[in-house]
């Protein structure tokens, strides 16, 4: 019906950009631009794609002929920042939104990227200002999600743990884009709520060591049940038998996870049968509001799961085959290694030495 229709091609490149299907969101904005070249938005979106595939040097040579074209776009600045924090570069990803806020004080999305930066870099009361400010300056509730999630994070590493874990519960709202809708039907625990004699239905979430990470407030959940209480744990498949042993007197399964329209959705089928009978259901992160709201709330335990004897034997005689001294086990990388979590991992050369 619109024969110059290339502003259409925009928009729907964003829905698409915002549904994940990157390559197919480049494919419209390089349409954007072709009709209208370098354009800042235009630019700066298919910039967005590329960075989002992985292809930072691509996405700086647009980003650089944009600047080229206009240096005051601020959009432009900050985006050229996000790819420079992708690469790990932090310092000039500082520069690069400082450039962005230099031109636009009340750039909201520029200010929450500099209090990452400054998080990353170790400044952390200047990275709580910044999510700060950007919260004040946002009312779309989208980003406000995610720049609450930001401020967990930094709360956590200022020691203010418990303020940081209320502020982590922002990842089940709605609006956060990243969100896993969990299907119980069943009410949901929230702190302060008496546990004892009930039947309750953690869920993991996140990735598989999160799940174990979190799984560090069972024993003080099990306690709170007390003898006539039941605890249902619906965790990664490869960790059911960790749990089990760990955690004899629960029930233990896998839970599913899928995607529909864009959404991420886990549920617990081994339960689907007896589901009725959970009086209450949370998150596995979500007990650590109640449990572990300081530093000095984490006990002194020598551990919280069970290894499996056999292979504690094993290792142990490969150990002792080693030259004497202290020994150390790293955990080399994730299986995840999109372009947002490539950087936490070191490459396998530095490990050489």
């Amino acid at each position: 019906l619109l024969p110059d229709h290339a502003e259409i091609a925009n928009n729907l490149g964003r829905l698409a950009f915002r549904l994940g299907q990157e390559d197919v969101a480049e494919q419209l904005f390089r349409h954007y631009l072709a009709r209208f070249p370098n354009h800042p938005e235009g630019a700066n979106n298919l910039a967005c794609a590329l960075r989002s595939q992985g292809r930072f040097d691509e996405a700086v040579d647009i980003l650089k002929s944009a600047l080229m074209a206009d240096p005051t776009q601020a959009a432009i600045w900050n985006t050229l920042g996000t790819v420079m924090a992708e690469l790990g570069d932090t310092e000039n990803a500082e520069i690069f939104f400082d450039e962005a806020l230099r031109l636009d004080p009340d750039f909201s999305k520029a200010r929450y990227n500099r209090g990452n930066m400054r998080l990353a870099m170790g400044f952390l009361e200047g990275a709580l200002e910044d999510c700060e400010t950007a919260l004040a300056q946002t009312t779309a509730a989208d980003e406000r999600i995610m720049m609450r999630l930001a401020r967990s994070t930094i709360l956590i590493n200022l020691g203010r743990v418990g303020e940081g874990w209320d502020e982590y519960e922002a990842r089940l709202d709605p609006n956060f884009a990243d969100v896993t809708v969990f299907h119980t039907g069943r009410p949901l625990w929230e702190p302060g709520t008496d546990l004892a004699g009930k039947s309750l239905l953690l869920i993991g979430e996140q990735g598989l060591g999160d799940e174990v990470l979190f799984a560090n407030t069972l024993p003080d959940i099990l306690e709170r049940l007390g003898p006539d209480g039941r605890l249902t744990l619906a965790v990664e498949k490869r960790l059911v038998p960790l749990f089990e042993r760990s955690f004899p007197t629960a029930r233990v399964g896998h839970h599913v996870t899928g995607k529909m329209e864009g959404r991420t959705h886990r549920a617990a089928p081994f339960m689907e049968r007896d589901m009725g009978g959970v009086d209450l259901w949370a998150p596995i992160a979500t007990p650590l509001r109640e449990f572990r709201r300081s530093p000095d709330a984490f006990p002194d335990r020598e551990r919280f799961l069970t290894p499996d004897p056999e292979r504690v034997a094993h290792w142990r005689a490969q150990l002792e085959t080693a030259p004497a001294g202290r020994k150390v086990g790293l955990l080399w990388k994730s299986a995840i290694s999109n372009s947002g979590r490539h950087r936490f991992f070191s490459a396998f050369d530095q490990w050489r030495p």
